[in-house]
């Protein structure tokens, strides 16, 4: 039966070793990460900002009734998913109810990037000018070089009750 070991001096030298490795590798590590965690918080600060602005824009193309330029801006998915006709009836019917957006309160912001594409999921507590209150979904997805919308989901007492 044959074994292996090591003795003493070989033992400290090899932990040594492995231990001057780390000394070396540790800190490249330590740095990769921090510029990982960095470029990821920027990511999600810049994808807020843009979801406020592109929830602007939409709410401004509202007050103008302008439900094909909505349609026509929106994502391939949106457009295969709901009719232009559709989608017409369903934001006029929001305006006739609520009214204009006034303004927007932006609250949590999800940014996702993976290999179906980037994605910012966004939501506004907003106020319309019939005085009502909503919550609003929006999400935008990346086509090309722009954002463009994907889903839109609207939550109001009002709508039930108007």
């Amino acid at each position: 039966m044959t074994s292996l070991s090591l003795t003493n001096p070989e033992r400290e030298e090899a932990f040594y070793s492995d231990r001057r490795k780390w000394l070396l590798i540790g800190p490249g590590l330590l740095a990769a990460l921090v510029l990982c965690v960095y470029g990821c918080a920027r990511a999600v600060q810049r994808g807020a900002r843009e979801a406020y602005v592109m929830a602007n824009d939409f709410h401004a193309a509202m007050a103008r009734q302008d439900w094909d330029g909505i349609y026509d801006q929106a994502d391939p998915g949106y457009q295969s998913a709901v009719s232009r006709q559709d989608s017409s009836q369903m934001f006029s019917g929001i305006a006739r109810k609520l009214g204009s957006p006034l303004n927007c309160k932006q609250g949590g912001t999800i940014v996702s990037a993976n290999t179906s594409g980037n994605t910012i999921e966004t939501e506004c507590e907003t106020q319309f000018s019939s005085g009502a209150n909503a919550t609003e979904t929006f999400v935008w997805r990346k086509s090309l070089t722009q954002y463009r919308l994907f889903g839109y989901h609207i939550t109001s007492a009002a709508l039930l009750t108007k």
